[in-house]
């Protein structure tokens, strides 16, 4: 298997993660395994000595207890934005790598076999993401009625980390804050204003991002 030589990544631990139920960021609940879910979203980066450097993004106030987790060179905390899309973007300003890999700070479990196959599909591509085929038929609704049934065969769930060539996100990020657009992943960005196909890289459902109460409790 090939691999990029070097990247930089995002971890973003800036949300307000208010679907979980705890009053304080979910990125500092500990897990069962004993980290917390901050360190287990970090640790397959840290581990992989092509990572040259981690960007964390944090809110102002939290700075220093996402510093204190962990003790590395490599990681850099930044502010984070008032949405998601803003904390990329100012996280790519500190980015140093050709390669970058943005992923969530709520996304504990990904494994480092899956890390490889994304940094494999790099060595060819400019974008390209992890993801899950969907086995639950999705329907399509408006004002409480189904409007289609999309061919669940080419239906995917987008997982992190998305990986891109640097400086190709950062110019559709840019071009996003211009044209005042508004995505809900980096992916949609590439799509919209890279003018790439970006590919995905079949992963594992136990990548997954804790949400609700109920992923506390897996």
């Amino acid at each position: 298997m090939n691999s990029i030589p070097n990247y930089s990544a995002i971890v973003l631990a800036a949300g307000q993660g208010t679907r979980t139920g705890l009053a304080y960021n979910k990125v500092f609940y500990r897990l069962p395994e004993g980290c917390t879910v901050l360190e287990g979203a970090l640790r397959p980066f840290l581990a992989d000595d092509a990572c040259r450097q981690i960007v964390v993004t944090a809110h102002s106030g939290e700075r220093e207890e996402v510093q204190a987790l962990v003790q590395d060179p490599r990681i850099r905390v930044v502010a984070g934005g008032d949405t998601r899309q803003d904390s990329v973007r100012q996280a790519l300003e500190a980015v140093t790598e050709p390669v970058v890999f943005i992923h969530d700070g709520a996304r504990p479990y990904l494994q480092a076999r899956e890390l490889e196959k994304l940094k494999d599909v790099m060595t060819r591509e400019k974008a390209a993401l992890l993801a899950v085929p969907v086995t639950d038929t999705i329907k399509e609704v408006h004002e409480g009625r189904i409007t289609g049934t999309p061919d669940r065969r080419f239906l995917y769930a987008a997982q992190t980390p998305q990986a891109f060539d640097t400086e190709l996100i950062r110019s559709c990020h840019e071009a996003a804050r211009e044209q005042g657009a508004s995505v809900t992943d980096d992916c949609m960005l590439a799509e919209q204003f890279g003018g790439v196909q970006v590919a995905v890289v079949e992963s594992d459902p136990g990548n997954r991002k804790i949400t609700t109460p109920a992923d506390l409790e897996q």
